[in-house]
């Protein structure tokens, strides 16, 4: 799969895919892993905060002092150095993909999203339009079976030895009030921006 590299193309060649934006342990992340979770953060919070792209604003306060924009790097930055970091510790234990993930990730991630969007050059077109190479979005979506067999290689006791001694707590339910603190009804809005995701 030869997809054109948009980011090269929207900073005239300035930023390529390949462009280290940060490093994570001596790894590095590139512009197109930065890329795909800053969009994959706009889309949700398109379709859960905001009912679509066109009413974000940009400049607007999302989060603490922070604006939207500073929010969706934020939170994509953070996102991609949790997957680099899970491949590197990951692969320091030597815990890889199975052939039999290896088989699902094609039939249900690549397959299925080419049969999705309609055939392989709308698949290629699509990657593009995300700025994505095939790689990179092979390599994303491996991630989450590398983290289900890593998982495997950690006792319940190692699990409940780290949660103790980080004092974290492990809960079924997380109430949110409707209301605000003078006992008033919030908005669709304040519920939805009250929710931890």
């Amino acid at each position: 799969y030869k997809t054109e590299d948009i980011i090269s193309q929207l900073t005239d060649g300035a930023v390529t895919r390949d462009t280290e934006f940060l490093t994570v342990d001596g790894q590095p992340v590139t512009a197109e892993e930065l890329l795909y979770w800053a969009i994959y953060d706009c889309d949700y919070l398109a379709a859960y905060y905001y009912g679509g792209a066109e009413n974000m604003t940009w400049d607007q306060t999302f989060s603490g002092d922070q604006t939207l924009d500073q929010y969706i790097l934020s939170d994509a930055q953070s996102t991609a150095k949790l997957y680099r970091l899970l491949e590197t510790h990951a692969a320091e234990d030597g815990v890889a993909l199975t052939e039999e993930d290896k088989a699902t990730l094609q039939s249900e991630r690549v397959d299925g999203q080419v049969e999705e969007l309609g055939g392989e050059q709308e698949f290629k077109d699509w990657l593009s339009q995300i700025g994505l190479s095939f790689d990179a979005y092979y390599k994303l979506n491996s991630v989450q079976y590398l983290y289900q067999n890593y998982l495997s290689t950690i006792s319940d006791e190692e699990i409940d030895q780290f949660i103790e001694d980080n004092e974290y707590y492990r809960v079924k339910h997380i109430l949110i009030s409707t209301q605000d603190d003078e006992g008033n009804a919030l908005s669709d809005e304040e519920k939805q921006l009250a929710k931890p995701y």
